[in-house]
């Protein structure tokens, strides 16, 4: 395979790794030759799916705590030596209708999805910047192009994601691409619990999809290893749908 198509000699800070994208993601990379930092809030959930995983450091951290940012990035340099790669994937989503939206519900979004996403790049930046080639990886959603009731804090966040990613995509070329990624609806860790409690949600996502299935976390973290790779070095601040035709379809 050629070089450009593996991550050979890289490494990434991967977040959100206890299940689903994360977890996908941190399995992929290291498949393709990448060492992994793996974070997540949930020690018990990171330990489990990282087990036997060759090649990831796990490290339990809440990303939206005093100092995370700074922690994260130095336990990979300690670790590992450098970063080459940051895939910010930890985010949350709670459903509430706007006359109903509490400051708290609303600052969660906020804080989790973009801030906690910004503090990680403003750090990671420095050790990116040393490397011949840096990739910085949000997960956003398709909710920027096509939202929902009782999605606005969820949704007003990954704007916020997308347009941080658009400036950073300016600010650190030519050696660090800052790509968006935006999913439909992902069975995953954080949406199964919701659907097993109500199956008609699940239906009712289904019913939007145009391939009548949601995505599957490996269909977010393949598109993650493509924006990561030396090989997509000339695609820089753009939003990949990855929704199987969601966004299209409305």
């Amino acid at each position: 395979m050629d070089d450009r198509y593996r991550l050979d000699g890289k490494v990434a800070v991967v977040t959100g790794c206890a299940s689903g994208v994360g977890e996908s993601v941190a399995k992929l990379f290291t498949e393709r030759g990448s060492k992994v930092l793996a974070v997540d809030v949930n020690a018990d959930g990171l330990e489990s799916a990282m087990e036997g995983v060759e090649n990831v450091v796990t490290m339990p951290q809440d990303v939206t705590e005093t100092n995370a940012a700074e922690k994260i990035i130095d336990a990979a340099l300690e670790n590992f030596g450098q970063v080459d790669i940051l895939i910010n994937n930890a985010g949350r989503v709670i459903y509430s209708e706007v006359h109903e939206l509490t400051d708290e519900i609303w600052n969660m979004h906020f804080d989790l999805n973009v801030g906690a996403a910004m503090r990680l790049c403003r750090r990671a930046i420095p050790e990116l910047k040393k490397r011949p080639v840096g990739r910085i990886v949000n997960i956003g959603s398709a909710v920027t192009l096509r939202s929902s009731p009782g999605l606005a804090g969820y949704t007003a966040s990954k704007h916020a994601l997308e347009g941080l990613t658009r400036v950073l995509s300016q600010e650190l070329v030519p050696n660090i691409t800052a790509n968006c990624i935006h999913p439909g609806t992902i069975l995953s860790g954080m949406t199964i619990p919701l659907m097993e409690e109500d199956p008609a949600l699940k239906e009712h996502y289904e019913s939007f999809s145009p391939m009548g299935r949601l995505a599957l976390p490996e269909d977010i973290s393949h598109a993650a290893l493509f924006l990561s790779l030396d090989a997509s070095s000339f695609i820089n601040g753009i939003g990949l749908n990855v929704d199987g035709g969601y966004v299209a379809y409305g």
